[in-house]
């Protein structure tokens, strides 16, 4: 299906959470603008969490913070289980330190219960955001930019995997930030 210019698609079901990850433009106020064609008399709760933004085509030319490409490449993949889990990540195929943040397909699938996984930076906290939201008997496939660190102890660009209930999970690079 074709969508609009400027237009973000997101399907959503009855009582399933549902995650997106978009780049969106914003006005010259920075806002945007969200609609639902939600039934009437239907409720719909929506977040929104905003991991970072893109500069314009006048800020100076600088190759800190560039986005590089990569052929999509298989980093990580799981069979989980049932139980909450927090998993170390290596990042291979990429200098040590250079990148400040992954670009990545995420799918988790034989989901046993209703649950989220997060990546992040393991050596920060864990955020209260979530890359994906899944139930039972689905697969969900969601893009995702999430921050990575260098842990000079194992010469290694790391990110952190928290799933709060088990399932599969593939988490696949297409390209990072400097």
């Amino acid at each position: 299906a074709s969508v609009a210019p400027n237009r973000m698609q997101q399907n959503f079901g009855v009582a399933a959470p549902s995650t997106n990850t978009a780049i969106v433009p914003v006005s010259a106020l920075n806002q945007f603008t969200m609609k639902t064609n939600n039934v009437t008399g239907n409720t719909v709760k929506v977040s929104v969490d905003v991991v970072g933004y893109i500069t314009s085509a006048t800020a100076p030319a600088d190759v800190e913070g560039m986005f590089v490409p990569i052929a999509p490449t298989r980093v990580y993949r799981v069979y989980n289980g049932a139980e909450a889990t927090t998993r170390p990540i290596a990042i291979t195929g990429v200098t040590p330190g250079e990148v400040l943040a992954l670009s990545a397909n995420l799918t988790v699938t034989r989901i046993v219960v209703t649950g989220y996984l997060t990546l992040y930076d393991g050596l920060l906290a864990r955020p209260g955001t979530y890359n994906v939201t899944y139930s039972p008997g689905q697969t969900v496939a969601n893009g995702a930019v999430f921050r990575v660190g260098w842990n000079a102890g194992t010469s290694a660009n790391t990110v952190t995997a928290f799933m709060s209930r088990g399932g599969d999970v593939i988490i696949d690079v297409n390209g990072y930030f400097l």
